[in-house]
């Protein structure tokens, strides 16, 4: 068997065997166990149709069309299960997955048929299918991809909004590259689709490996990268409750936190508690817990002795900001105390933002520059 190596060939070969080769580190990834594997199983199916496009472009079916419906393409059931992944991280509620992967099932089945018969039988039925497999299964896939990638990034937009809820600093668990790099998947299918409309009104000429393909599969690696080295998540079933590793209690001494959100009624009706608001902004004076980098909604309520879904609702009514911004309020307020004490002359501006409670450079820029509307360095320079 020859393959014709050219660029693109070269290309296709190294991100198969990177697919091939991510997916059993991801397999045995204690940390999102259950996610990881989904997405082991995401990356296989990739390499699969990768193979797929490279027996085409390399002349290998051409040359071995014995080979021809080789039940290689599974790509119906990526979306499903990148969003289930998406889901499993999340904690969403998702349930009959198999459903959702009848289509690529039936494509399964249907080429695994196929690739029994004799070559000349395979030829008929090629003739017979064709216009429907180049146009109908491809758009089908398209629209199938699109609709899963929103559905999946809709899920991490909620996701974020629970995080801000409930940690100060929830950049390890915010899963805010995976939501990039599906993002990035999107609009790639976009692009995908575009390429096909100009192939089909014959300006190029027509080739089944999209450039995009190649891309996706990068992204798909990328996305496999961060999953090795995203923190652990465990979200307590039914509870709207999240923990990141290291856990140091047992989940099961720990009391519900229910942050379900109320009706629009319900919220415009219920006043404020304005004695928990001062026992709130009080005990971050007094006690400084925003020093810790680590400091979680449900660590608050339990130091106040209140239940977590009250001190969360009367901090987001009671300032108009989200748990991870009132904490945050409180630490750049400590950095600019510090300035204002000359603490700057001996150490450098990060030391004192460690030292507030930050524990990423790019996140004490980013707070600092929203509050004070200026860059660190220019806060120092101008108060100089």
């Amino acid at each position: 068997m020859t393959i014709t190596l050219n660029i693109e060939n070269i290309f296709l070969i190294v991100v198969i065997l990177t697919g091939v080769l991510s997916a059993p580190l991801l397999w045995i990834n204690k940390n999102n166990q259950t996610a990881n594997r989904i997405l082991a199983a995401v990356q296989i199916i990739v390499a699969g149709g990768l193979l797929h496009n490279l027996l085409l472009t390399a002349g290998i079916y051409e040359t071995h069309p014995q080979l021809y419906f080789l039940p290689l393409s599974l790509r119906l059931a990526i979306a499903p299960l990148i969003w289930w992944y998406v889901g499993k991280l999340t904690g969403a509620r998702q349930s009959y997955l198999f459903i959702h992967l009848l289509p690529a099932i039936f494509i399964f089945a249907f080429e695994s048929y196929a690739f029994t018969k004799t070559v000349e039988q395979k030829w008929l039925l090629w003739q017979k299918i064709s216009w429907y497999w180049d146009h109908l299964y491809f758009w089908m896939y398209q629209l199938q991809l699109s609709i899963y990638l929103l559905l999946s990034l809709k899920q991490l937009r909620k996701w974020k909004q629970r995080v801000e809820n409930q940690f100060s600093l929830p950049e390890k668990i915010a899963l805010g590259n995976v939501r990039k790099l599906l993002l990035g998947f999107f609009i790639l299918v976009l692009a995908g689709a575009g390429w096909r409309i100009v192939q089909q009104s014959g300006e190029i000429e027509s080739c089944f490996l999209l450039p995009s393909d190649m891309v996706k599969g990068v992204i798909l690696l990328g996305v496999g990268w961060f999953s090795i080295r995203q923190t652990q998540i465990i979200v307590v079933e039914n509870q709207n409750r999240i923990q990141s590793e290291p856990v140091t209690e047992s989940i099961t001494e720990i009391p519900p936190v229910d942050l379900t959100i109320p009706s629009a009624e319900s919220v415009l009706a219920e006043p404020v508690n304005e004695e928990l608001l001062a026992k709130i902004k009080n005990y971050m004076i007094e006690e400084r817990p925003f020093l810790n980098p680590e400091l979680s909604l449900y660590q608050l309520a339990r130091a106040l002795n209140e239940p977590a879904k009250q001190v969360s609702f009367t901090i987001n009514r009671g300032t108009g900001q989200t748990f991870q911004a009132f904490v945050n309020s409180y630490r750049v307020n400590e950095v600019i105390k510090q300035i204002e004490n000359g603490r700057h002359k001996q150490l450098t501006l990060l030391a004192i933002a460690f030292d507030s409670g930050f524990n990423s450079k790019a996140t004490f820029n980013r707070v600092f520059r929203a509050q004070t509307g200026k860059a660190p360095g220019d806060f120092v320079s101008n108060s100089s």
